[in-house]
């Protein structure tokens, strides 16, 4: 792209075709949860043994007591997300009893090298009287957690993920008796670490045409369109060059960007890659909506990465 340039680009759609960064979760040891009801004088459990990979979730429960464990892991283009949760609530008196449980391991890889940010937390909430939970997050499975029991804010970290494995252990075991709730989540949160700073450029004359993000993707930004709206050219540029577009509107259509790039992304988001060789670089950004009155411009933004 070069605002000095008077060739003016159209791609149709022609999306780039990305892999995010990959999240899976493994029981490590294995999982059980328990609840045990001494007005009908049952127990209940259940268990996942180790080395089972997925989303799972356990829930055991028999008349006042009920014990749940569950967990999961996924990936998208601008984020990752790993959690686990484990609640034992009990609404009989002792010696009713509900807990569960044991350890998992989390990975974090990525096809090329990728800076992220990581937000390790946990949310913890309990009744008066009820016991605090045992819990930990140990990033890189090294012996010393970077989360524990004790920890109330999220704790924040960067690295470069990679083809090797990033693995993340999580301990968890939570448990009452008698009446009271505990209830712990352990949260893994994966986003861009080069994210660029995304800010409102301009309203235009349709509103909003998607939603545009940071990914992971060449650390730049993601287009994604709003189904079942006319059709759509973006609009980028490195410079701002005002044009009013005639329109049957009540208001103006001001397209702001210079046409140095022209996408017709269709349904398909459209990724623009802002690597480190291209920074420091501003790139504005609006669409161009043909309706059946006419052009009329959607909302611009201005992309800035460092």
């Amino acid at each position: 792209m070069n605002p000095a340039s008077t060739i003016t680009i159209l791609l149709l759609g022609a999306p780039v075709f990305a892999q995010s960064v990959s999240a899976t979760v493994t029981t490590s040891t294995p999982i059980l949860a328990r609840a045990y009801s001494s007005v009908f004088g049952i127990t209940q459990q259940y268990a996942v043994p180790a080395s089972t990979s997925g989303y799972q979730l356990l829930n055991a429960g028999w008349g006042g007591s009920l014990a749940i464990s569950q967990w999961d892991a996924f990936a998208h283009d601008t984020e990752a997300r790993i959690y686990w949760q484990q609640r034992a609530e009990v609404f009989e008196p002792t010696p009713s009893f509900a807990d569960a449980g044991g350890e998992l391991l989390a990975q974090l890889s990525a096809p090329t090298p990728t800076p992220v940010q990581l937000e390790l937390s946990r949310i913890l909430s309990v009744t008066t009287g009820a016991s605090t939970p045992f819990c930990s997050i140990d990033l890189g499975d090294d012996g010393i957690p970077e989360v524990t029991s004790w920890t109330s804010v999220p704790v924040l970290l960067s690295t470069t993920l990679g083809p090797q494995p990033l693995p993340i252990r999580l301990r968890s075991f939570v448990g009452h008796v008698g009446l009271g709730v505990v209830d712990v989540e352990l949260r893994i949160r994966v986003l861009p670490g080069t994210a660029p700073s995304i800010s409102p450029l301009v309203i235009g004359c349709t509103g909003p045409a998607g939603v545009w993000a940071p990914t992971f993707v060449g650390e730049g930004v993601v287009f994604y369109p709003f189904s079942g709206l006319a059709p759509l050219v973006l609009v980028l540029g490195l410079g701002l060059q005002p044009v009013v577009i005639p329109a049957s509107l009540p208001t103006p259509c001001l397209l702001l960007p210079t046409p140095d790039l022209l996408v017709v992304p269709g349904l398909s988001p459209f990724f623009l890659p802002l690597p480190p060789a291209v920074r420091p670089v501003t790139v504005w950004v609006q669409g161009v909506a043909v309706t059946p009155t006419g052009l009329a411009t959607t909302d611009g933004f201005t992309v800035i990465a460092f």
